[in-house]
């Protein structure tokens, strides 16, 4: 099957979906729908507030821009306001356990900070449930569960009681009903699936030649007991995606040595 005549299969299925009675939940660790919800300056607005720790009538103004699409020369950078980063990371970047951090420029050897102009603020969303029970009183962290959260009941339990949030939760549900938005949110969470599969192949790929060797040795032996390609990746600690290809080699060269397996993997 060419790649051309995959995608476009893989798009008619994703119609299908958006139309059909399906109930899907909206994430915000969707990208479609975090820029959806997030360009939206009655919503956003919040977000701030929460995180620079400011009343509503200290945000004077909100612009939204790509950084991408914006050209910027040193004329432009003179006399600007603050320029504040946030990541907001569905992984785990740090060692410490906080789930929030702020970095700002500084000389390494002076710890001199060059200016606070440049602020960079860092959220990881997996890190939740650690915090203590008196930072889960800050908005920021209401704001982060919300983010992380991965059913309409969190949804609706953490947007409860902020205007702000409130107004997210009603663009979500408008995501979750429209047929176009549908499609285009689940377009996006085929392409993340797909980005986390080329990420995990390459994983595989970039293994030394021995441990693979052993790999396929192993998914040899388990074939032997009849043992299934999802028993086999969970016996094994290893994620399906890699065990996958081997485990069709061997099902389709039953006599080849695990030696011509790797040859065959083509890595």
């Amino acid at each position: 099957m060419t790649e051309k005549l995959k995608n476009k299969i893989n798009d008619e299925q994703l119609k299908i979906r958006a139309i059909s009675d399906e109930k899907i939940t909206v994430k915000l660790t969707n990208n479609y729908a975090f820029q959806k919800i997030f360009k939206n300056t009655k919503i956003v607005k919040g977000f701030p507030m929460a995180l620079l720790d400011l009343k509503e009538y200290e945000i004077k103004k909100i612009e939204i821009t790509d950084p991408f699409t914006l050209g910027e020369n040193d004329e432009e950078k003179e006399g600007i306001p603050p320029c504040i980063h946030v990541g907001i990371l569905n992984f785990n970047q740090m060692i410490s356990p906080n789930y929030y951090h702020k970095f700002s420029l500084m000389d390494e050897k002076t710890k001199e900070i060059y200016s606070r102009k440049f602020q960079f603020h860092m959220i990881e969303l997996k890190k939740l449930k650690y915090v203590k029970e008196k930072q889960k009183k800050k908005p920021l962290y209401r704001w982060a569960k919300l983010i992380a959260a991965q059913t309409w009941e969190e949804l609706e339990q953490e947007s409860k009681g902020n205007k702000y949030m409130e107004r997210a939760l009603e663009e979500m549900i408008k995501i979750s009903q429209d047929e176009r938005e549908r499609y285009l949110y689940l377009r996006e969470e085929m392409a993340e699936s797909d980005r986390a599969s080329q990420i995990q192949s390459a994983q595989r790929i970039g293994r030394k030649e021995g441990e693979i060797l052993k790999l396929i040795s192993l998914v040899q032996k388990k074939i032997l007991k009849n043992k299934t390609l999802p028993q086999i990746a969970e016996e094994s600690e290893e994620d399906t995606i890699v065990i996958e290809p081997i485990y069709t080699l061997i099902k389709e060269n039953p006599e080849a040595e695990k030696e011509e397996i790797y040859k065959m993997l083509n890595l």
